[in-house]
């Protein structure tokens, strides 16, 4: 575990303003540059059962034995890679199409579906602005898709659906079908999902993280609103898909807002 909340309080000045964003709750990227560091640390070193920022304040007791090799990765869905060092890769369709741009595959869970989207967006600043849902509807693409906010239709929706963001949903009809305001989100059948890997769950401080910038083989299904209820109700499945090394939760876990899972 890795205290934040009081790593940011033990921090000189305590708990600066500039850890934060212009919203004054969600972290700046120097508070997630605080995350990043302390959390590689973290990952490094299993023989410490708490840290405080990136201090260890606990160690494991009695000291564990050296961990055995980590298991071979599984390709998941559109193939894989044994290295662990190999970034999963997610292409995105054309515009009014329902089939995947060659040397991919249609994603195949709403787990992956989630976590295709962190590795779609990159660090750029529009990844706050983003929402998923899953559906079953045969007038949009079949798997995991993205509702592009530069094509939506002025249609009367009250669903939130016409509000300027992207949309990104994980839609379970057997075959789907093309839609104008739609691009299909495929998986690499060379580099896909894997197992094995350090896997990013909670609120919107971890759907914020940029994680796959310093951590590349990693996973992130953040979704902005969680609760430790949402994340404790789906994390047999989160486990059962991702199989990771490492869990990393967060659920407003830093020091304007602190409560944790």
């Amino acid at each position: 575990m890795v205290d934040v909340y009081n790593g940011f309080e033990a921090l000189v000045p305590s708990n600066p303003a500039s850890l934060y964003a212009s919203d004054g709750l969600h972290l700046s990227t120097e508070g997630y540059a605080y995350w990043e560091t302390w959390a590689a640390t973290a990952l490094a070193d299993p023989s410490c059962a708490e840290w405080l920022g990136g201090a260890c304040v606990q160690r494991n007791r009695p000291a564990p034995s050296p961990p055995p090799p980590s298991p071979p990765m599984q390709p998941i869905g559109g193939g894989g890679s044994s290295d662990s060092a190999t970034t999963t890769e997610i292409s995105v369709g054309a515009l009014n199409t329902n089939l995947c741009p060659s040397g991919s595959s249609k994603i195949g869970s709403a787990e992956h579906c989630r976590a295709a989207i962190e590795l779609s967006l990159g660090s750029g600043p529009d990844r706050a602005d983003q929402s998923f849902d899953t559906e079953t509807d045969a007038d949009w693409p079949s798997g995991c898709y993205k509702r592009d906010a530069s094509t939506e239709s002025t249609d009367g929706s009250t669903d939130g659906s016409n509000d300027g963001s992207d949309y990104y949903y994980f839609n379970q009809h057997a075959s789907g079908g093309t839609n104008s305001e739609a691009r299909p989100l495929c998986v690499s059948d060379l580099n896909g999902f894997a197992t094995g890997r350090t896997l990013f769950v909670g609120d919107s401080d971890i759907d914020y993280w940029a994680t796959h910038g310093w951590n590349p083989s990693s996973y992130n299904v953040g979704i902005g609103g969680y609760t430790c209820q949402n994340v404790q109700a789906e994390i047999d499945a989160l486990l059962s898909t991702f199989v990771p090394t490492a869990r990393r939760a967060s659920s407003h876990a830093h020091a304007r807002s602190h409560f944790s899972c």
